[in-house]
């Protein structure tokens, strides 16, 4: 499967660089890949992009802005932990900080799309609250 991955991973980019990578999902699977292949800097750009891709729709709030937001606070929070492996605390609780905020706004947007009893918020409440433990508040954690 790995050198599938690493194939897919290459298509796609190949298909950034050439300006045929269109759809949000298509930037989101890449971002993923390069998770997965250890490139939390590249799933990054790739993440936002994404992000900016569908903020140029015109919509300020959607679904798909939520899961863009949730997307890259995933990304966000990889890049935080692999810091802290490495013994970047100021570095890890940056990103760890960042990931929150995207993931707070993913959490917001969904809550006035679909409401406060909406299924649709238990992924987006659990990212929140392992980013939040992550940054060492177990109180927050506990609450979302």
């Amino acid at each position: 499967m790995q050198g599938f991955a690493r194939f897919l991973l290459d298509v796609l980019r190949l298909r950034l660089a050439s300006g045929t990578l269109t759809k949000t999902e298509d930037f989101m699977e890449l971002a993923q890949l390069a998770m997965q292949q250890g490139l939390p800097s590249e799933a990054r750009r790739v993440a936002e992009r994404a992000l900016a891709l569908d903020r140029t729709s015109g919509a300020v709030e959607s679904a798909d802005i939520a899961r863009d937001l949730t997307n890259l606070a995933r990304v966000l929070r990889g890049l935080g932990k692999r810091e802290e492996n490495l013994g970047n605390q100021d570095e890890a609780r940056a990103l760890l900080t960042e990931a929150r905020a995207k993931a707070e706004q993913a959490l917001a947007i969904d809550e006035r799309l679909n409401g406060l009893d909406h299924p649709e918020l238990i992924p987006r409440i659990n990212d929140l609250s392992v980013i939040v433990r992550d940054l060492g508040d177990l109180e927050a954690a506990e609450r979302h």
